[in-house]
Parts: C-alpha cells; structure tokens; sequence
C-alpha cells in the first residue's frame, strides 16, 4: 500500500501485484521488471484491467470501507473455454481469432492470408507452412522496419551515454531514459 497525505485527489489506487514475482525458494521475491510495473502504475495513477483500479472513497465507503484488493480489482483469468465441436471435426473458432484484435490492428490483411473461413463460426489455417506465411506476410516486412527506423539511433545513443561516458553515469537516469525511450507510442 502507498499512502500519501494531503493528495490533491479523492480517488485510491488498488493494485493487485500478486501475480508479479519470482519464486525463491520459500519466499516470493519481486523483480526489477514487477517493481517498475508498481511505480509506473503508481506514477500514472492508472487503472489497468486485472491490475489495477482507481476507485473513489465513495464507493469504498459504500463497501464498508473494506479494502480487501480483489473487492476492486478482479485479476483472475478467465476459465479456458473448449470448443467440442472443433476438436472433433477441426477449425478453429472464429471468435477465438477474433480475440487476437491487437495483431490484427498491426498487421492489417494477415488474418485473411493465414486463415480461411469453413463455416460461419469456423476457420482453418490456409498453409502448411505457417511461419514462413506469417514471416513472408507484406505488413511484417512493413512492421519491422518501422521498428528499425525508431530504434535506429538507439545504438548510439547509448554507447555514447554508457560507454564513453562512463565517469558521468547515473543509473537511476539511465534507467529511467531507457524505460521512457521504450514505454514512448
């Protein structure tokens, strides 16, 4: 819990973490990517689905002012559903691809060249060879080199900042320049 006086807000940030650690022998042990996640999403004061919720006192007061984190923020996985038809008689469910929206997003006219649809509520993967579909795929080629002209300076940037300024280095700052450069749309 962080606790802060005199915030300028009326909302509480609820985080659920408890999914975010490393097993170390009988202790849980946070790592330096779950605390990052934490701060960041303190920072930003960010509701995150499964994560994180910002919820007014009202509504904590309206539940008795119980602050038991899965009241508010609901982190647990859906069950995994079976499709019996299509594991008898194969496809796979339309609705199941659908759920791959953000892929879809980012490569615009891949899902029509790798799937064909059977039926209604079915599809079926068009090649044998599916990596080398997805891998030959014009939007990958297209997605690939946008991430190579942003990250193109990178290696300069840092071999000036790291490397042969090395005396001049603080951690904290670079950290926090390297996470910024990466969390940038």
């Amino acid at each position: 819990m962080v606790l802060k006086r005199n915030r300028p807000t009326s909302d509480v940030l609820i985080i659920d973490a408890s999914k975010g650690f490393e097993k170390s022998g009988n202790n849980n042990k946070l790592r330096p990517c779950d605390i990052k996640k934490i701060a960041d999403t303190v920072k930003s004061r960010a509701s995150v689905e499964k994560y994180s919720a910002l919820v007014s006192k009202e509504t904590i007061s309206e539940n008795s002012y119980n602050l038991n984190i899965s009241r508010y923020v609901d982190s647990i996985k859906p069950a995994e559903s079976w499709d019996i038809h299509a594991t008898m008689f194969g496809g796979i469910p339309i609705k199941e691809v659908d759920q791959l929206l953000e892929y879809w997003e980012v490569f615009p006219e891949l899902k029509e060249a790798i799937f064909e649809k059977i039926s209604d509520q079915y599809v079926v993967i068009k090649h044998d060879d599916i990596e080398a579909a997805i891998t030959s795929h014009e939007s990958l080629g297209n997605y690939k080199q946008v991430i190579f002209n942003e990250f193109s300076s990178l290696y300069d940037e840092l071999k000036n900042d790291l490397i042969e300024g090395i005396l001049d280095v603080s951690v904290e700052q670079e950290q926090e320049k390297i996470s910024f450069t990466f969390s940038q749309e």
